[in-house]
């Protein structure tokens, strides 16, 4: 019987010890998320290049926003590193492909709305610097970024 209560004392202790040492669920910080959201628009864009005879104004998109596209590409990958350690590349590009395969769905299901919709993001990204960018980004309505959480805000959050 002592030993009986022994061992599941024992095992009640490992099992706490080991739900305390697993790592919280990963959260994306603000600009963690604004990054990743950067990337979803880039993404729509992108599909707009291929389907909505887009490509010249998207490559031209490409060239003069090289510097905020490389500065919000940087914070997506440090997001999938401090969130996923080893794992960051093979997330990041599952993470990549869920937001081109909505946007794809998001294509098929209103290909003349989406269309629409990207050439005027292209016209309004083509008329401003690039230093707007990260505003820019800011206003549009983009599908949640998948599998990511927010983390809470605290009072230092802008």
């Amino acid at each position: 019987m002592r030993h009986g209560r022994f061992a599941i004392a024992f095992l009640a202790a490992v099992l706490l010890s080991r739900n305390a040492a697993m790592p919280a669920e990963p959260c994306a910080t603000a600009s963690e998320q604004a990054a990743l959201r950067s990337r979803a628009v880039q993404t729509d864009l992108m599909l707009a290049a291929l389907n909505c005879d887009e490509r010249a104004r998207y490559n031209l998109f490409v060239q003069e926003f090289g510097q905020p596209l490389a500065v919000q590409g940087a914070g997506m990958k440090a997001y999938f590193q401090r969130a996923h350690g080893a794992a960051a590349i093979e997330e990041m590009n599952a993470f990549v492909t869920r937001l081109a395969n909505m946007a794809s769905q998001r294509y098929i299901e209103e290909p003349s709305r989406f269309c629409a919709a990207a050439k005027e993001q292209l016209t309004e990204l083509l008329a401003m610097k690039p230093a707007d960018y990260p505003a820019f980004v800011a206003r549009q309505v983009v599908a949640p970024s998948p599998d990511v959480k927010a983390c809470p805000k605290t009072a230092t959050d802008p």
